[in-house]
């Protein structure tokens, strides 16, 4: 038997990829070029949305935020969005189930319950907290940061996605995300799979 998704992701024709919502269906490569006509494929022509693409746009965000208004799922980590909260959750929900994920950030925090704690911790506590979720070079990096941000930053993520990129473990989606989360920067969080 399968489980119900609520959306699917599709592939159609060259480089066009769908994600179909129920009664929403969005084509990324064409959304911004409606009404012209695309740069040909590897030309480096500036991406300008035309009038048309901007109103569609804004009509395509606004059914998208309606549609996960009503139907995300409850989830700990979507509420108390500190830098650090969120970052923590990014990091275990990598390579883990998100029932599995919940389950175990939550008793991440219990343990760390904030950045100083993580970062005076030793490496071996981390590791032991973090036995069962596999890829413990995660847990490392995580420490490591931890560490590092005490010290660079005044125990305090950075603002800047530049700044928060050069941290272990963190790379373009985690930074889009503490940088779209908690702090409110127009950063994406794409993620490939």
């Amino acid at each position: 038997r399968r489980r119900h998704r609520p959306f699917a992701r599709t592939k159609r024709g060259r480089g066009a990829s769908i994600i179909a919502f129920p009664e929403l269906i969005i084509e990324s490569r064409s959304l911004l070029f409606l009404g012209r006509s695309a740069p040909a494929e590897g030309s480096r022509a500036p991406l300008v949305a035309s009038p048309l693409a901007t109103s569609r746009a804004k009509e395509m965000s606004r059914a998208l935020l309606d549609w996960y208004k009503n139907h995300r799922r409850r989830l700990p980590f979507r509420s108390g969005r500190t830098p650090y909260r969120v970052w923590v959750a990014e990091v275990i929900l990598q390579q883990t189930r998100v029932e599995t994920g919940a389950v175990r950030w939550r008793r991440f925090l219990r343990r760390f319950p904030s950045l100083g704690v993580l970062a005076n911790a030793p490496v071996s506590a981390v590791l032991k907290e973090w036995a069962g979720l596999g890829y413990y070079t995660r847990a490392r990096n995580l420490h490591r940061a931890a560490r590092i941000v005490m010290e660079a930053h005044g125990g305090r993520l950075p603002r800047d996605i530049t700044a928060l990129r050069a941290l272990p473990g963190i790379g373009p989606y985690i930074a889009g995300a503490i940088g779209s989360i908690s702090f409110g920067l127009d950063e994406p969080a794409i993620d490939a799979n």
